[in-house]
């Protein structure tokens, strides 16, 4: 997959840019999501606005552990207090991407990150 290859480029860079470089097999796993791809032509994501840069720019600090203030426990409810989604041991999480557009993500085990879906503000929907 393209944007597959062009995240794991991106976690490399970025890696790079800190002065941090890690061999190719050293990188933080992540898995994209049997969504992903639809949810991002859903939403145009290529379509020249901008949002293609906004969402890589969140799908790296997502796989990177970076600015976790823009991330937040995806909830059962829309309750603070409401417990966190999962699927078997995985965690949802939502990660924000702009004030319209989040990108909903797993908390694998053995910190294994997949990215499920780009959402708009309102949708706290996440496959399973």
């Amino acid at each position: 997959c393209h944007i597959e290859a062009a995240v794991r480029v991106g976690v490399y860079q970025l890696f790079s840019a800190q002065g941090t470089c890690k061999r190719w097999q050293d990188l933080p796993a992540f898995q994209i999501g049997a969504h992903l791809i639809e949810s991002f032509q859903e939403h145009h994501v290529a379509s020249g606005s901008g949002l293609a840069e906004r969402l890589m720019r969140s799908i790296l600090e997502t796989i990177c552990d970076e600015n976790l203030t823009d991330t937040h426990a995806l909830r059962i409810g829309r309750g603070g207090g409401d417990p966190q989604k999962r699927r078997g041991r995985d965690l949802a999480w939502r990660r924000d991407v702009d004030r319209e557009y989040h990108l909903h993500y797993w908390e694998c085990e053995g910190g294994i990150v997949e990215l499920a879906k780009l959402v708009v503000h309102d949708d706290f929907s996440i496959p399973a």
